[in-house]
């Protein structure tokens, strides 16, 4: 489940910056402006310092859980319960660690899935946690994020020796934390109090280094038009294609917007009103952990037969979906956890039913999908699911609490219950 750009909003930012005195005033500060260093050139010399071993053991406490109330629903008691854990490790997780990822349960999602899919579609694929994990013979992810979209698709062009060069020649140049190489103690902290305090001021330099080159973009499409670039495809008519009217990020504004989802807080990309990315800063930085995520996941995203496109899943064409007989497995934002982009959430009751009406369609095209969301959040039912459900005779799967604290918490009133809806009985 990914955070999503409203496009009323990015034209609204567009009107804000591109008047004739914004533009003028571009033009003065131009000089500044070129001062960023935009190019990602590792000099011939640089050496990336060598890296610690990981000695770390992590215990969790368990927690009394409270059972005061009766249930519309209860789960099954089984011994997977807990086990979430174990069963993941054949599973390649996505470095980019966002809120919502289902990388923690995603055997439970794919188990649900049918056999032998031809054409599988990953729609609001986010950091595609799903889609470099299912067996299909042509994977396609979906997203109107087109940041993370074409951090993907770069990422897909990079080894991880190549990645990681510039990764840590970046942070030098910044002065950034770099924990795999000096560990933790280097920057007088601990990996409970984290490497925030540290990293604040090169942070924001990294920041401000990013917003300057996105606006230069935005100046340069606004006066000049788009140029797009050449984007990885396999040579299939797909149901999806990309969109064309984002802005087509190169090099230099990819790998700092890395940099920024792994310094900043909760790995988030977020933007304020003028177009400006304001997350804070982390407690996290490039660490040993994370660097094996990449280690596996760049080899795996260059092997798969896998498309990232940047577009909405409403662009979608039917007719091919039915052609290819696809599969589509979505993952929206939640309507009774939603998620603010601004001041305004970016999925609403409008969403929710959009949604309803296109998955009916998908259902009356003989279309088989599943569809993650919650059907309770915090104690708050969410009856308009249920009823839609029963209506057109879908399946409900009720999908296991993560650890054996999330199974004892799932009793609470107040508890989260997660599902996937399917048109399909595997």
């Amino acid at each position: 489940m990914m955070q999503t750009e409203d496009k009323t909003d990015l034209k609204n930012i567009q009107a804000k910056l591109f008047t004739e005195v914004n533009i003028a005033k571009y033009d003065q500060d131009i000089d500044f402006l070129l001062k960023v260093p935009a190019k990602v050139e590792v000099p011939e010399g640089f050496i990336p310092e060598p890296l610690l071993n990981e000695t770390t053991a992590t215990t969790q406490e368990q927690k009394t859980p409270v059972y005061d109330f009766l249930p519309l629903f209860d789960f099954a008691d089984e011994e997977q319960q807990g086990n979430n854990e174990q069963v993941v490790k054949n599973y390649i997780p996505s470095p980019l660690n966002y809120a919502g990822g289902k990388y923690s349960i995603v055997d439970q999602i794919i188990r649900l899935f049918p056999e032998n899919i031809n054409f599988f579609y990953d729609v609001f694929s986010g950091a595609a946690n799903i889609g470099v994990n299912v067996n299909a013979k042509v994977i396609t992810c979906v997203d109107n994020n087109p940041y993370i979209t074409q951090l993907l698709q770069y990422l897909q062009t990079q080894t991880y020796e190549e990645l990681s060069l510039k990764l840590d020649y970046l942070i030098s140049e910044y002065g950034l934390s770099n924990s795999a190489a000096h560990g933790y103690s280097a920057y007088d902290s601990n990996s409970d109090d984290g490497l925030a305090e540290y990293n604040k001021e090169p942070y924001k330099h990294l920041r401000s280094d990013f917003n300057h080159l996105l606006r230069q973009l935005r100046v340069r499409t606004h006066l000049y038009g788009q140029a797009h670039t050449s984007k990885r495809e396999v040579n299939i008519v797909s149901a999806a294609v990309p969109s064309q009217d984002n802005l087509v990020f190169d090099e230099p504004i990819l790998i700092r917007l890395l940099l920024l989802l792994i310094y900043g807080f909760n790995n988030i990309v977020r933007f304020n009103n003028l177009g400006d990315y304001n997350q804070p800063v982390g407690k996290r930085d490039y660490s040993i952990k994370l660097r094996e995520k990449f280690k596996a996941f760049l080899p795996k995203i260059k092997e798969l037969p896998i498309t990232f496109v940047d577009n909405d899943y409403l662009q979608m064409d039917i007719a091919q979906l039915v052609q290819e007989n696809a599969f589509l497995y979505l993952d929206p934002p939640y309507t009774l956890s939603p998620v603010v982009y601004g001041d305004n959430p970016v999925w609403n009751d409008t969403d929710e039913q959009n949604l309803f009406n296109f998955l009916v369609l998908c259902d009356q095209n003989k279309i088989r999908f599943a569809y993650s969301t919650v059907l309770q959040f915090k104690g708050t039912y969410n009856y308009k699911l249920l009823d839609w459900c029963i209506a057109h005779k879908f399946n409900i799967n009720f999908i296991q609490p993560e650890t054996r604290y999330s199974a004892e918490l799932g009793r609470r009133p107040d508890r989260t219950v997660e599902v996937v809806i399917t048109n399909y009985v595997k």
